[in-house]
């Protein structure tokens, strides 16, 4: 059995609400197990015996498109990711402030080196950007807010979905 957090990306975001209740009720439909939401963020939190995450997003996309009447861009990662995700260190710790914040965006799909390359020349001195196969870190050196790049503009370049 096999833990995973199903990232679904634009939930409660955008004027799409979706009650906890009601995102767990199509995990549960499909017999997944111990599912948990995590507040309004659109994560959820499941147990399953399925070991091929991409037929596993692909059942619990249909799944919300029926239940919620739109699509949801899901991201699955079982436990031991997540766990191996906080442990990454991709920048030098001295090289960054103190009010840096980082973030992780999580991909669809591994973006191919064309993409790849196209995201990582637009690295600056307020934002820093690292690949590392489905998953994007993303330096911010200042406050969030004066970052000219948003999740929208790396979902464009990189040609895919990201949350």
């Amino acid at each position: 059995m096999f833990r995973y957090v199903a990232l679904l990306r634009a939930i409660n975001v955008g004027g799409r609400f979706v009650k906890k209740a009601a995102l767990r009720t199509p995990f549960e439909q499909m017999g997944l197990q111990k599912v948990q939401t995590y507040i309004q963020s659109g994560n959820v939190l499941f147990r399953s015996p399925e070991a091929d995450k991409a037929a596993l997003e692909a059942q619990i996309e249909a799944r919300l498109a029926e239940s919620l009447g739109f699509t949801v861009d899901t991201m699955i990662r079982r436990e031991d990711e997540m766990r191996e995700l906080v442990g990454k260190r991709p920048f030098p710790p001295e090289t960054i402030p103190d009010d840096a914040t980082l973030y992780i965006s999580f991909l669809k799909t591994e973006p191919s080196d064309e993409r790849c390359q196209k995201l990582l020349a637009l690295s600056n001195e307020m934002d820093e950007f690292h690949i590392d196969g489905t998953h994007l870190f993303w330096l911010y050196r200042r406050h969030l807010g004066k970052s000219k790049f948003t999740n929208g503009k790396v979902e464009r370049l990189l040609k895919m979905p990201a949350t």
